[in-house]
C-alpha cells in the first residue's frame, strides 16, 4: 500500500489539482471509508474469514479500532494533500 506513495507526491508536485470544497471532499472521503468498511465487514459475515488475517488476532472493539484509525489517517492524508496543493499552487 505505500508504493504509490512515491508517485502520488511527485503527481502533487508536478501538476494542480482542483479540490473540491472541504465539506463535500470529506464528505466523499467518509462515504468512501464506510463503503470500504461494510465491504470487509460483509466479506467476513459471508465466508467467515477476515480480508486483513490480522483482524483474527483483534477483538471487536480493536478492529473498530482499528477501522476508525484507518479514517483518521485517511482524513489527514487528504488535508494534507490539500494543504500540500494549496502551498504549491
Amino acid at each position: 500500500h505505500t508504493c504509490v506513495l512515491p508517485p502520488t507526491l511527485i503527481e502533487i508536485i508536478l501538476r494542480p489539482h482542483c479540490y473540491p470544497k472541504k465539506k463535500k471532499g470529506l464528505s466523499l472521503l467518509t462515504i468512501a471509508c464506510f463503503a470500504y468498511i461494510i465491504r470487509v465487514l460483509w466479506l467476513y459475515f459471508e465466508t467467515g474469514m477476515w480480508v486483513y488475517p490480522v483482524f483474527a488476532k483483534l477483538s471487536p472493539v480493536g478492529v473498530a479500532a482499528f477501522f476508525f484509525l484507518s479514517y483518521i489517517c485517511g482524513v489527514s492524508i487528504y488535508l494534507l494533500g490539500e494543504k500540500l496543493n494549496h502551498w504549491k499552487w
